[in-house]
């Protein structure tokens, strides 16, 4: 417990799942409670909308939720701050600004970030010639410049998806210490293409698309989607996955079953030595874990990122809570079930872990639903429901369906209005 007699809750990230905590902490207070957020900025920008941005269905300010007031209505302290180092067994956070903070429970749910020094390492010329998705606050200033040249000239666009971080084997399931065995049959080596999580990558290409098309004033242009090797959304069921295949076939995207190796001024280089002619190259790659995590002393998954339990606990550092970021639907590691559960299931649970932790009282696992609904946007405002249910995936695809997304997808996001606190 920190020294003042205050029990402290840190949370490091302005996730979505984040928001709703502070919003769940806000209508009900807690005695004795220290609230302390650690991001970068109080008006995060979330990747929901910025497929409709870039459409130009609604302005850059939309993408984001600004959380002064949300800050204030729970007596959160924010500390504008990246996180430097952890040490999960003397519970304390290094942060870039140099101050150590103590914590007694810790909650992770940071946005994708790409480290330029690694991608220049395993992507030659990324940095030099390439636009990137992450940061998104930095992709929403960059994105209407990229508009902007499409009215002086044709442009060839690739979309890259792919995965950078530790070399292969560098971190394995063998060297994860104090897990059960339980824990262990959670984990497993995902280092195949089919592992990438393309949808963001899907999305984009899109809505890039969309909008060179539907401009009267651009030139012709040309979009190329390069999946890092396997089907785009191959980790969606096999209907989901027809709908998009489909919907990029539908607006001409050329889908490029191919690994991206290097970048330059006017092409893109692949491992299959194909070079694929490109003046305009957008990177959507999985984003690696943050290098807090490898000597934190919390046990880490093949990919390097905190192995967790159902309950959204690292598996041997009960006192933290990490947030699975909501990938493409996946079952072979607790992290990626977890990610199919968000929403409506996942952030309640976080809050209520989150005081469970606090009061040392016992944590809840998060149920799988016997019936799931995902929906994923198709472009040119249309898009793909998937019902999930014991008797198999029914999908549906329409604009009525792009309209439930929009609300489904967004509006939860900003409502961030807080009811009268209870006792």
């Amino acid at each position: 417990m920190a020294s003042s007699g205050l029990r402290h809750l840190v949370l490091v990230g302005t996730g979505v799942a984040h928001l709703q905590v502070l919003k769940s902490f806000a209508e009900r207070r807690s005695a004795g409670l220290k609230i302390t957020v650690v991001g970068t900025t109080t008006s995060p920008v979330y990747f929901d909308r910025v497929p409709d941005f870039v459409t130009g269905s609604c302005p850059a300010q939309a993408c984001t939720v600004p959380l002064d007031n949300l800050l204030q209505s729970c007596g959160a302290v924010f500390i504008q701050a990246t996180v430097e180092a952890l040490d999960a067994n003397a519970k304390t956070l290094k942060l870039s600004h140099g101050e150590p903070i103590h914590y007694d429970v810790l909650s992770v749910d940071t946005a994708p970030m790409m480290p330029r020094a690694l991608l220049d390492t395993q992507l030659s010329g990324a940095t030099q010639h390439a636009m990137n998705l992450y940061p998104l606050a930095s992709f929403c200033k960059l994105w209407p410049q990229l508009s902007a040249l499409a009215k002086t000239r044709a442009l060839n666009v690739a979309v890259v998806a792919g995965r950078i971080g530790y070399p292969a084997g560098e971190q394995t399931v063998d060297s994860v210490t104090n897990c059960t065995e339980s824990d262990l049959r959670t984990m497993t080596n995902m280092n195949t293409a089919e592992a990438i999580h393309t949808l963001p990558a899907v999305a984009l290409a899109l809505a890039i698309q969309h909008s060179l098309a539907c401009d009267p004033a651009n030139q012709p242009s040309r979009v190329t989607l390069v999946t890092g090797g396997g089907e785009p959304a191959a980790l969606c069921p096999s209907a989901v996955q027809k709908h998009l295949l489909a919907a990029l076939k539908r607006q001409h995207i050329t889908v490029l079953r191919d690994r991206c190796t290097s970048i330059s001024a006017t092409e893109v280089r692949l491992i299959s030595g194909t070079r694929l002619a490109c003046d305009a190259p957008v990177l959507a790659l999985d984003a690696p874990a943050a290098y807090f995590w490898s000597k934190s002393g919390v046990s880490l998954d093949f990919y390097g990122f905190p192995a967790i339990n159902f309950n959204l606990q690292s598996v041997n550092q009960a006192c933290i809570f990490i947030t699975p970021p909501e990938h493409d639907d996946v079952n072979t590691t607790a992290v990626s079930q977890l990610s199919v559960r968000t929403g409506p299931v996942l952030t309640p649970l976080l809050a209520y872990n989150l005081r469970a932790a606090l009061d040392n009282t016992p944590t809840k696992a998060c149920p799988r639903p016997t019936y799931s609904l995902k929906l994923f946007s198709s472009g040119y405002q249309r898009a793909i429901a998937a019902w999930r249910s014991p008797w198999g995936c029914l999908t549906l695809e329409g604009t009525w369906v792009w309209r439930s997304w929009r609300w489904r997808h967004w509006t939860p996001h900003v409502d961030m209005s807080v009811r009268p606190s209870k006792p």
